[in-house]
């Protein structure tokens, strides 16, 4: 499984981009047949940064979605930068909510407690949704043998300062910090009406999928 996590800036008004977001890439991704999850963020309605997190089932091409895709090329879309993680992590859970904030997790972990980490971030996870304050779909990539991405989607900013020790005015924190050499942080609303249509792949696709450490 691969996490894919493209950025840019908008190249046009907000209200343009968000409906070429909608129209145009979401549209585009939902014919992927490899596609499994997708979220897409701003963190600003205006001029503020976008970012689509996708991830892939076995078999896909990371080479290939390396690449800024067909789809996402666009007179709007200034700036893309495209991430691409192995998934370490993916967790999904049944729930009512609607996820609101995606919030993207940066770090570092020491060389010697890398795997510990991962085992951390899984348990710590699973034990935050069992107490009602977890997300509703976590994903941890590794980008080499120490640094990491993590995409995390939200029903709300309560469950976030729960699980991490974070909240609006510190929203960098995060647990488990004694394992990690660095990290930053960046939350991102969930564009409203970017869920695609029933009949394509769903933002939140309801299931629950372990990976565990290679």
């Amino acid at each position: 499984m691969l996490i894919r996590l493209l950025t840019f800036q908008p190249g046009a008004p907000g209200e343009v981009i968000d409906q070429y977001l909608r129209q145009g890439m979401l549209q585009g991704l939902a014919d992927e047949r490899a596609l499994r999850y997708v979220f897409a963020g701003r963190t600003e309605a205006q001029a503020g940064a976008r970012a689509v997190l996708s991830i892939w089932g076995d078999g896909t091409s990371a080479e290939r979605l390396a690449a800024v895709l067909p789809f996402e090329r666009h007179e709007s879309v200034a700036q893309p930068v495209v991430e691409i993680a192995t998934a370490a992590v993916a967790l999904t859970f049944e729930a009512a909510e609607e996820p609101v904030i995606l919030r993207i997790f940066r770090g570092q972990a020491k060389a010697a407690d890398s795997a510990l980490y991962l085992e951390a971030v899984r348990d710590g996870t699973l034990a935050d949704v069992a107490a009602g304050q977890g997300p509703l779909a976590l994903f941890l990539g590794m980008l080499d043998t120490e640094h990491f991405i993590t995409a995390s989607a939200w029903s709300d900013w309560r469950r976030i300062e729960a699980a991490t020790g974070g909240n609006i005015r510190q929203p960098i924190a995060t647990r488990h910090s004694d394992l990690l050499i660095e990290g930053t942080a960046e939350h991102f609303e969930i564009v409203p009406n970017s869920r695609l249509a029933a009949a394509d792949v769903a933002p939140l696709r309801l299931s629950t999928d372990a990976v565990p450490p290679a």
